[in-house]
């Protein structure tokens, strides 16, 4: 039979839900229509047809981009192309490694708070003059960390370098041999300073503790105050010897004649008056 309703109740009620195969006419008043063929319930509309402003349970694309486009955030994903941005800081919540990186191109005005989950204090600058620390008060060059190590130690207390090596670390005494051009002290030269342990001085204050005053002049005339004695000779040369109070003259080791303080003249030979 006929179904007759309203322009209202059709807009209403069967809006977007009446499935029409014949023809649809009006009494010419635009008060009613009258419906020749069958119609759909709104409970059938509903399993049929999406509402206007209903949302789609799937859809092949979005906004005409297919789901293979867009990275997943509930599964591992790979971003193939272009240049992924954050405009605001990503933050990472599950445990583990954030990211897994396969390229080896450094990353520029990129700053980590680890390196290998060191703090940058742990690590010695060679772009600093200032605030470098040495791992408390030593440079580390190798060792075990017990009896057997190579170092540079600080001693702040006595403000004294200790260079040490194959043994425990301290900082009162060192054992390594330094190698180098030139050893300053003060800012001067220590080869202008001081003399080399095989070298002779060009000047001394004493000899073997002897002050050069308690010595004989060769080059010169000078006195002596203690008893003078030949211990050697050599062969035709006058040698004057002090014995006591006595003077004596040799030659070639053989006194010829002896000198007494008192004036007494002894004569090895004989004397001849002029």
């Amino acid at each position: 039979m006929g179904l007759n309703l309203t322009n209202q109740q059709i807009q209403n009620t069967f809006q977007n839900l009446i499935q029409v195969s014949g023809s649809v006419y009006t009494d010419g008043l635009g008060n009613e229509v009258e419906l020749t063929v069958n119609a759909y319930t709104e409970a059938e509309s509903d399993a049929r047809f999406l509402g206007i402003t209903a949302k789609a349970n799937d859809s092949n694309a979005l906004d005409g981009i297919d789901s293979s486009a867009f990275l997943r955030s509930n599964t591992s994903d790979t971003h193939t192309a272009g240049i992924f941005t954050f405009n605001t800081r990503p933050v990472f919540g599950s445990s583990g490694a954030p990211m897994t990186v396969s390229s080896t191109t450094a990353v520029s005005n990129l700053n980590a708070d680890l390196l290998d989950g060191q703090h940058g204090s742990a690590f010695v600058r060679n772009n600093i003059t200032t605030g470098v620390s040495f791992n408390g008060s030593y440079l580390q060059f190798s060792g075990d960390g017990g009896s057997n190590n190579d170092y540079i130690g600080f001693n702040d207390s006595t403000n004294t370098f200790v260079f040490s090596s194959d043994t425990t670390r301290q900082l009162s005494t060192g054992n390594a041999t330094l190698v180098a051009g030139v050893f300053n002290e003060g800012g001067t030269n220590l080869s202008s300073k001081y003399l080399g342990i095989n070298n002779k001085a060009a000047d001394s204050n004493l000899l073997d503790g002897i002050n050069s005053t308690q010595f004989l002049r060769s080059d010169q005339n000078d006195t002596t105050s203690g008893e003078l004695t030949a211990a050697s000779f050599k062969t035709g040369l006058w040698v004057i010897d002090v014995s006591g109070t006595s003077l004596i003259f040799k030659y070639d080791g053989d006194t010829k004649f002896t000198l007494t303080n008192t004036g007494d003249l002894t004569v090895e030979g004989n004397v001849t008056a002029g």
